[in-house]
């Protein structure tokens, strides 16, 4: 049955993207794995609440395709939803395949890590 309004379509949808977000940081503790932040408190060094994220242990599993926005044939080839880079915006048998691959890290966190596997990377080529 289709929505009455746009409005309670896009309500609907970050509803249950924020329930699938809670049910999986809940299988974490909801808080990150490295420094043990907690998911809404807030961190003293950057005075803002933490926010935890999918960080993925190995980059190179990553299923999802950011768009080629330059290339007109693959947007008429590919879905909006088939380039989508919000995990838990899919649906839940990808959520489940790509959320095994990830680790809930809070922002400092996975930019630190983010940052130390970029640098590795870059000393391997020659």
């Amino acid at each position: 049955m289709p929505y009455k309004s746009i409005v309670t379509k896009r309500q609907k949808h970050n509803e249950r993207r924020t329930r699938a977000r809670l049910d999986w940081l809940a299988l974490y503790g909801m808080c990150c794995v490295d420094c043990g932040a907690r998911e809404g408190e807030l961190d003293p060094i950057i005075a803002r609440k933490v926010k935890l994220e999918a960080d993925r242990e190995n980059p190179d599993d990553k299923a999802t395709r950011r768009p080629h926005f330059a290339d007109r044939e693959y947007n008429r080839r590919v879905s909006r939803t088939e380039t989508s880079t919000d995990i838990f915006s899919r649906s839940e048998e990808f959520r489940k395949r790509e959320l095994a691959k990830c680790r809930p890290r809070c922002q400092r966190c996975h930019n630190r890590r983010t940052t130390e596997l970029r640098r590795a990377e870059s000393e391997q080529v020659p």
